[in-house]
């Protein structure tokens, strides 16, 4: 049996480290390795953060030595996931390489033109504006507060001693972003149009989620052939189990 290739992009505050990757996708690394077992290759992209000012194309450059390094073999099942700001990285990094993914799967991530400016500004203002604030002249947003990490990736998720717990590793398994990437991806006049995916893209979309629950009306595929997932659990419900489990099970897997 042929083998089948896992790409996992990264959203923002955890790409810096294969381990923080890995911590990150946690849950859909193990729902997949249950559907194709011992033929899956996880492949954990990883951003470059010793440049200044790192932007989405460094970052895309990042993934496309990596893929190149892989030497991934033509004619296998490759399957690509961008979570978050990791969905804008896959396209740009979709649109250069040679290889080619099969299967293509955006969790809780923007549009090809980017986050919706309002809906950025309300996330902002209601989890922690001054984190952004401050990036304007440290040149990095920081999740430096746990009340932030619950806003921003937990909202309206029944608060509980897990979903406490959660939000300290997440908080511990983070890291100071670059502020220029998380502006070209949500602020108008700077934001990054990138190239369209290929091919069908399933689409996970929260209802509970503060940046990008309004995408879930399909309005924003622009040029995209989306089958939209919904779920619920925040724009952090890429770590629950049970959450990532519904989310997948809903997608066709027959090649």
């Amino acid at each position: 049996m042929q083998p089948t290739y896992l790409i996992l992009f990264p959203g923002a505050w955890g790409n810096n480290s294969i381990d923080l990757v890995l911590w990150w996708f946690q849950a859909v690394i193990s729902y997949v390795i249950g559907h194709f077992g011992d033929n899956l290759f996880v492949k954990a992209m990883v951003y470059n953060h010793d440049r200044k000012n790192p932007s989405l194309n460094d970052y895309a450059t990042d993934c496309l030595q990596q893929l190149n390094h892989a030497a991934i073999p033509n004619g296998v099942r490759v399957i690509g996931v961008g979570y978050s700001m990791g969905s804008q990285v896959m396209r740009l990094t979709a649109a250069k390489w040679e290889g080619q993914f099969t299967d293509q799967i955006i969790w809780n991530g923007s549009n090809r033109f980017g986050t919706r400016t309002w809906a950025f500004l309300r996330t902002a203002f209601l989890t922690d504006p001054f984190a952004l604030m401050s990036g304007l002249w440290t040149s990095k947003v920081q999740l430096a507060r746990i009340e932030t990490v619950y806003r921003l990736f937990f909202t309206n998720t029944k608060p509980s001693r897990f979903c406490n717990k959660l939000c300290h590793e997440a908080l511990n398994n983070s890291h100071p972003e670059s502020f220029w990437a998380c502006i070209l991806m949500n602020l108008w006049p700077f934001r990054q149009k990138t190239p369209a995916l290929l091919g069908k893209i399933h689409v996970i979309f929260s209802s509970d989620d503060l940046l990008y629950k309004d995408e879930a009306d399909g309005r924003g595929a622009h040029g995209e052939d989306w089958i939209i997932i919904r779920a619920t659990g925040g724009h952090g419900n890429i770590l629950f189990y049970e959450e990532t489990a519904h989310a997948l099970r809903q997608v066709d897997w027959s090649k």
